[in-house]
């Protein structure tokens, strides 16, 4: 075909074959994975054999093979690596997909096959036979397949509206992720940044045919190395309400008119499929079932969050006073971060404490009772516990004895590791 999405994939573990594939493929795979699926939904509704599980359940979940892997390709990619051609297919192809896949669960013919096979699952000796046949049937009935006709067309254009939207907020949360750069053009604005983190803000710069300047993006990879490690409180307060602020100036990348268009929505496609809110909705097929059941659970954990919380946020006034000589203000955001997700880091706050255990480029360090620090995901540390000698990295735990040589970098290449743990 020259499609290599519409090809057999002979490649390690049947992964895409990226190198082969290219925008301007994505459109007509989709289409075609649309048309062989069309077919085979068809050829189950037409089957004149009574329902079963084989030839229903089963060719119902084998179908659209096609489909799935140049959608989910091109959703990956999307995702990945977008650009303004990809950006322009999402546009297209989003609500085509969506409104496919309303044609088959709206699809009467073969609901009433699904629901004669689920109707008999009693039957069904295989356990994972039965399992896969009720979520199915609750796929088709959550998809509005007991909907009468009017509801259906209403709900048909309901998800063609939301497909969109959910395709316009991505575009313009791209936009403004990619609208923001912070340029810096002192040497000192980069202490305590890792020298790979400004050789890759170097080379981000050069790629942008500027000299002599570091440009650090919102992008994860240059955003969280940033907030984590960089000294200058100004410059991460920045780069962190960038990030926080995005889609909400007013200009034409702002979300705010598209989340309210999303929630209305979700409730009218909440209600039509007769929850009372799109939580109910969503959490329905999860383990908490209702809204009420995950608020009861936060409710049991507020509490000892709480005192929790308040005795950090003493620790981080203590340091700040240490730093700053003011222990009485703490913004939200440094607060935030430090317990949540540390983009105001715990590693800014705390780095010179008797809690932090940051060593330089290059080296381990040895302490007792890690447990009691605050050891940084790229750490390297080497200790004692329980009488017994270790290494950590990261979150996996290496024991050792008294006569063994370790090699220990705080940026490990993987084959070092390797030698030393076969050792």
């Amino acid at each position: 075909t020259g499609n290599p999405l519409l090809e057999t994939w002979n490649t390690p573990f049947g992964v895409p074959p990226f190198d082969r594939i290219k925008a301007e493929h994505f459109k007509p795979a989709i289409e075609e994975g649309i048309r062989q699926h069309n077919a085979q939904i068809d050829s189950i509704v037409s089957n004149t054999e009574i329902p079963s599980f084989a030839n229903v359940i089963e060719a119902l979940d084998r179908s659209g093979q096609t489909l799935t892997n140049a959608y989910t390709t091109f959703s990956l990619l999307n995702a990945a690596e977008s650009n303004a051609q990809m950006q322009e297919l999402d546009m297209e192809l989003s609500p085509m997909v969506s409104a496919h896949f309303d044609n088959i669960y709206l699809n009467d013919r073969l609901f009433n096959k699904v629901k004669a096979v689920y109707d008999q699952r009693d039957q069904i000796t295989d356990p994972q036979q039965k399992r896969l046949t009720e979520l199915i049937y609750d796929r088709f009935v959550r998809a509005g397949a007991l909907l009468t006709p009017e509801q259906k067309n209403e709900l048909k254009q309901v998800n063609e509206q939301l497909s969109t939207l959910g395709v316009q907020f991505s575009n313009n949360l791209l936009a403004d992720n990619n609208a923001f750069t912070l340029v810096i053009d002192n040497p000192n604005d980069l202490k305590g940044l890792p020298t790979s983190i400004q050789t890759a803000a170097n080379t981000e710069a050069l790629n942008r045919k500027k000299e002599g300047v570091w440009i650090f993006t919102l992008s994860k990879p240059s955003l969280i190395p940033f907030l984590t490690y960089a000294d200058n409180r100004e410059l991460r307060e920045k780069m962190y309400k960038a990030y926080l602020e995005r889609c909400s100036h007013g200009d034409s990348s702002d979300n705010s008119k598209i989340i309210n268009q999303i929630v209305k929505l979700r409730l009218d496609k909440a209600k039509l499929l007769g929850y009372p809110s799109y939580a109910a909705l969503a959490l329905d097929e999860e383990m908490a079932k209702t809204p009420e059941n995950a608020y009861a659970l936060l409710d049991q954990l507020w509490q000892p969050s709480l005192e929790l919380a308040k005795k950090e946020l003493e620790e981080m006034k203590a340091i700040k006073k240490a730093e700053t000589g003011d222990s009485k203000t703490v913004k939200l955001r440094t607060f935030r971060g430090f317990l949540v997700n540390c983009y105001e880091p715990i590693h800014a706050r705390i780095r010179n404490s008797e809690f932090v255990i940051s060593p330089p480029e290059g080296s381990a360090v040895f302490i007792q009772n890690p447990d009691e620090f605050y050891i940084p995901s790229d750490v390297i540390v080497v200790g004692v516990e329980n009488g017994e000698n270790f290494c950590r990295i990261r979150s996996q735990k290496y024991l050792f004895g008294d006569n063994k040589v370790l090699f220990v970098s705080r940026y490990p290449q993987s084959a070092d590791l390797r030698e030393w743990l076969i050792k």
